[in-house]
């Protein structure tokens, strides 16, 4: 009997021993193509030589030292490999472990921005419905996945998501500009913004 809390409880999943390329070999030597790549994050491909030895490396190097304790030569070099790509002036990087905690992140920083600026009221998080942004009560609350939400939401404190009527998936570009008008519980006027975004908060949403 495994101990482990499968996250799938209505069938015994295959005990995974070797992967390559696109290929996932079971305990009982069956393979099966991982058409989407895990969870969408195994974009290279599985057992990629280059990416095993980094890793090898990097391990045998520093494994782990805390942030607010020590910067690496490989985190260095990965900010500036990316900054060149975002589209914003003097950008920084703010690594985190997966897409829920960049979500649950992204949330909190936009809040610190907003309460830095003398605008507590601004609280809202508009998702599409369908929309996936994470596992975690934040992302939840932000995501339109009805089925993971049931039971989970309202996890937050004071929730502050809302949903938009319409899917996050469509089936095809619209023609006209704004065939999708936001609800009017929902409609407020742009606010005025002037220069560029500050560099702390570069790279998150910073709006109501």
């Amino acid at each position: 009997m495994s101990h482990v809390f499968h996250r799938v409880l209505t069938r015994t999943l295959p005990r995974a021993v070797a992967a390559e390329g696109v290929w996932i070999e079971d305990a009982d030597g069956k393979r099966y193509l991982d058409g989407a790549g895990g969870a969408i994050v195994v974009g290279v491909g599985h057992g990629d030589r280059s990416l095993v030895d980094a890793m090898a490396e990097q391990s045998a190097r520093t494994s782990y030292v805390h942030a607010t304790a020590f910067t690496t030569d490989a985190l260095e070099s990965y900010a500036d490999a990316v900054a060149p790509l975002l589209p914003m002036d003097d950008p920084r990087i703010y690594p985190v472990s997966g897409g829920s905690e960049a979500v649950e992140t992204a949330i909190k920083l936009a809040r610190a921005f907003h309460l830095a600026r003398g605008e507590a009221s601004r609280t809202l998080v508009i998702g599409r419905r369908s929309s996936y942004h994470g596992n975690t009560l934040a992302a939840l609350d932000a995501g339109g996945k009805d089925a993971l939400r049931r039971g989970a939401v309202p996890g937050t404190p004071n929730a502050w998501s809302a949903r938009s009527s319409r899917p996050a998936l469509r089936p095809s570009r619209p023609s006209s500009p704004n065939p999708w008008p936001a609800p009017p519980s929902l409609r407020r006027s742009r606010p005025t913004t002037t220069g560029r975004p500050s560099p702390r908060c570069a790279g998150v949403a910073a709006s109501s």
